[in-house]
């Protein structure tokens, strides 16, 4: 087995230096620029939708030379031919009655490439680009070939309107609508052109022009990149995340407009979403990640959009109740095990007992999925530099995930006390079944167990039933205070008493 050039760990740092890479001497261009290393590391490809001079080109050239694989660009207009792009027939090859194209150095062999204004090409061109971005393949003579190609950026001034370019359109997982820089970053970004030297070079063209602040200080390839795709399949997708994308897709649905989300565009986001989790160092996607999904859910060859409509849902929706309704229908279980217990006979008892090991195997993984929630929350809080003063890399900026955060914490921590609530109440059924059990083997009227039963109510907190499942677990009460005194780890396991009741019994 091969081991992979990094491990999850390093991942954060990497895309970190890499971010740096990208934007420097830009303003304003870090969502842009998170986009396109999310698509570079997914192995997905991303589509830039903006005006000119925004620096879309800029960004592509920069991720091309990042990622150090082969790469291939092109301006792509209304002439564009096929064999620009797919290479030249092969005229050597025509002298044999054979129809093959001279690949190399075209889109064929490239591991990386950028195509700009890519919905001014020809119908021909970009019924050709369909099979290259879905299937990574191209017709060459009478085969189909596999091509290398793990992400291709692609850039325009305008969104395509024909059926031809939505299908086109719609094989770019992530967009985004790259915009000018705002007022609050204008001053900045014209002092900062005002003090460059390399400004006055003619040709300049802005954000779109020579670039002369590049550098790249990251050695990560396309290889690494599907290395990182392949450990992402173990990061865990809980099915409440699941049944909340579902639902969302329902919303978009009947939403007006109306925003169809494809079976291929779903799948693959989910994949993207596990890709996400996994190198920002996470071990199970949360709902805070699900941000992402404004990148992919909206906008459509005729409704551009800002991903306002997906973010606005979950808000509103990031808490589902079908995860309380699950606790609540243990807590009927419960009840009604703790009515058929009274009078119950031995045989009756024992059926009692394992459908309450069946609920306290329910519980335990309850209270186990929303432990696991809510450190998800609390870490991409903290890479985020909302919990610490030394952040981690995170795909999505602070002040979202502190948003979606506030919505999160104070509902699973309600449902996290709702879990330790019924634990509690299934250890305690546990104790009276077997207390019951144990005292049938023994005279009703045993002049001892009910003295020491007696003794253990008069402790403050202690109950009949709490009270019996001391005395089950231990005997008698000389043995609970032998074990209050020598063995308090054993007594502070029993639910019902802490460090309080235990100073109570001593």
């Amino acid at each position: 087995t091969v081991q992979p050039s990094f491990r999850q760990s390093d991942w954060p740092k990497l895309l970190s230096d890499a971010l740096k890479s990208l934007t420097a001497g830009l303003t304003e261009r870090k969502n842009e620029a998170k986009l396109l290393l999310l698509a570079a590391v997914a192995g997905e490809h991303v589509l830039l939708i903006g005006p000119p001079g925004t620096g879309k080109s800029l960004l592509a050239r920069r991720l091309a030379a990042l990622c150090q694989g082969k790469c291939f660009e092109h301006l792509m207009t209304s002439f564009t031919t096929p064999e620009e792009i797919l290479g030249p027939i092969s005229l050597l090859a025509l002298q044999e009655d054979k129809v093959l194209r001279k690949a190399k150095n075209y889109l064929p062999e490239a591991d990386v490439a950028f195509l700009d204004e890519v919905f001014k090409a020809s119908p021909g061109v970009l019924n050709s680009l369909v099979s290259v971005l879905n299937e990574r393949v191209v017709d060459n003579g009478s085969e189909r070939c596999k091509i290398p190609l793990w992400c291709l950026v692609g850039a325009s001034n305008e969104l395509p309107d024909t059926p031809v370019m939505d299908a086109l359109y719609d094989r770019f997982l992530l967009r985004s609508h790259v915009s000018y820089i705002s007022d609050t970053g204008l001053r900045g970004f014209l002092a900062q052109e005002l003090t460059d030297t390399s400004s006055v070079q003619a040709g300049q063209d802005g954000q779109d022009g020579q670039d002369n602040d590049f550098t790249s200080f990251t050695s990560f390839d396309c290889k690494d990149c599907q290395e990182a795709c392949r450990a992402a399949q173990q990061v865990a997708v809980p099915s409440r995340l699941l049944r909340m994308v579902g639902a969302l897709r329902r919303h978009l649905e009947e939403a007006q407009p109306k925003k169809l989300i494809s079976d291929r565009s779903l799948a693959k986001a989910m994949r993207l979403l596990q890709v996400a989790a996994f190198t920002m160092g996470a071990q199970e996607v949360s709902e805070i990640d699900l941000l992402l999904l404004r990148h992919i859910f909206e906008g459509s060859g005729q409704h551009g959009a800002d991903g306002s409509m997906v973010v606005k849902w979950l808000l509103e929706h990031c808490f589902s109740r079908h995860e309380e309704d699950v606790l609540r229908t243990v807590q009927r279980g419960l009840r009604q095990i703790q009515a058929k217990a009274k009078g119950a006979k031995s045989r009756a008892k024992r059926i009692l007992l394992q459908k309450l090991q069946m609920i306290h195997r329910v519980v335990e993984e309850q209270v186990g999925l929303w432990h696991r929630a809510e450190a998800s929350i609390h870490y991409r809080l903290r890479i985020a530099g909302l919990k610490s003063k030394e952040a981690g890399f995170s795909w999505l900026e602070p002040g979202d995930v502190q948003k979606m955060a506030d919505k999160l914490l104070p509902q699973v921590r309600q449902v996290i006390g709702f879990c330790e609530s019924l634990r509690s109440q299934v250890m305690l059924y546990f104790g009276l079944l077997e207390a019951d059990e144990s005292a049938a083997s023994l005279p009703s009227n045993t002049l001892g167990y009910e003295v020491d039963e007696q003794a253990l109510l008069e402790v403050p907190g202690i109950g009949r039933v709490l009270a019996q499942l001391l005395l089950s677990r231990f005997g008698s009460l000389e043995a609970v205070l032998e074990a209050a005194e020598t063995d308090a780890t054993e007594l502070t396991s029993i639910p019902g008493i802490g460090p309080r009741r235990l100073q109570q019994i001593r």
